[in-house]
């Protein structure tokens, strides 16, 4: 029987302060790079043919099926300070993730905010790092929807997590991707999997 004493109660308390710390920086970290998605520039239609290629003087234009997108970052207090454009090759993708129009994006002045939900991913070397993030989820969200993506799990892995009811498991989509996505150490799928959840958790 294990005697609590006032030192093992401080380190309880600090190990479970430094959890939700954790979880709370990572829902910062979601929230941010949402709101950066949902701020990209508006589209202006043009007659073009249905390919992507760059177009215009400015170095940011590209045109996707007839539509001309801006695919440079701008800084908002300065317009003509911006960033390299993005490859225009990838518009097609963009387009898949839904990040090519404003369709899906949220007026937070006239709509109401939806309850998020966590998104994550396992491979089978970070198998048990995944099961201490979903216990640190459950413990101040015991109610929240987590979906995890499977970006290698062998089946039994794969079984064990689905018999906890921990959360609903989906398969990445590498096939949709160039195939160097697949070297997980590179983490290229790390904003894709932040893109695909958006789109396919509603």
């Amino acid at each position: 029987m294990r005697v609590a004493t006032p030192e093992t109660e401080i380190i309880e308390q600090e190990w479970v302060f430094s959890r939700k710390l954790q979880v709370l920086t990572a829902c910062a970290i979601f929230f941010l790079m949402y709101i950066l998605i949902i701020s990209s520039p508006a589209t202006v239609v043009v007659d073009q043919p249905q390919t992507s290629y760059f177009l215009g003087n400015d170095g940011c234009s590209c045109t996707h099926k007839n539509v001309t997108y801006d695919f440079c970052y701008h800084l908002p207090k300065n317009w003509t300070i911006k960033g390299r454009r993005f490859n225009c090759s990838f518009s097609s993708h963009l387009e898949k993730l839904g990040l090519l129009s404003k369709a899906k994006v949220i007026d937070l002045m006239t709509e109401k905010m939806p309850t998020p939900m966590f998104v994550s991913a396992m491979s089978e070397n970070h198998f048990m790092e995944g099961l201490n993030m979903i216990a640190s989820i459950r413990s101040l969200w015991p109610r929240q929807r987590i979906i995890i993506y499977d970006l290698g799990l062998k089946p039994k892995t794969k079984m064990k997590l689905q018999e906890m009811c921990l959360g609903e498991v989906r398969r990445f989509p590498f096939e949709s991707y160039p195939h160097y996505v697949r070297q997980l150490k590179q983490y290229r799928w790390k904003p894709l999997l932040i893109a695909v959840g958006s789109i396919t958790t509603v």
